[in-house]
């Protein structure tokens, strides 16, 4: 016996929100044209000739990694604080900025140097 669920009159109907989506697919594009088209191996080894495949291929999964790990850090922000405008006034309180900046360089400081020279 097949069974039919027939929305509600008084249901209130969802719209797609397609400009969210839009920007998402093209973010995605324009991320996975970075992965392919470019390779940094070249210039990678003339900044430091003693640099292996190994060591790259590490560079290359932890800035992989650090992206998801941040995207999914901004994505738990936004939900807890139920806003993602940057420019909003739970973003606009310096107090978060600074703890957040200084988050990021206290990362950057205890980086090893042979990273910090692509850097710089």
């Amino acid at each position: 016996m097949d069974t039919h669920i027939i929305p509600s009159i008084n249901s209130p109907i969802l719209k797609t929100n397609w400009k969210s989506i839009y920007i998402v697919a093209i973010v995605a594009f324009i991320t996975s044209l970075e992965y392919a088209a470019t390779n940094d191996w070249n210039y990678f080894c003339q900044l430091d000739p003693s640099a292996t495949i190994t060591f790259y291929g590490i560079l290359r999964t932890v800035g992989g990694l650090s992206g998801g790990i941040s995207t999914i850090l901004a994505g738990w922000l936004c939900n807890r604080w139920k806003d993602t405008r940057y420019g909003s006034s739970k973003w606009g309180e310096s107090s978060k900025k600074r703890s957040l900046i200084s988050l990021a360089k206290m990362i950057f400081k205890i980086t090893p140097s042979k990273i910090k020279r692509i850097f710089n």
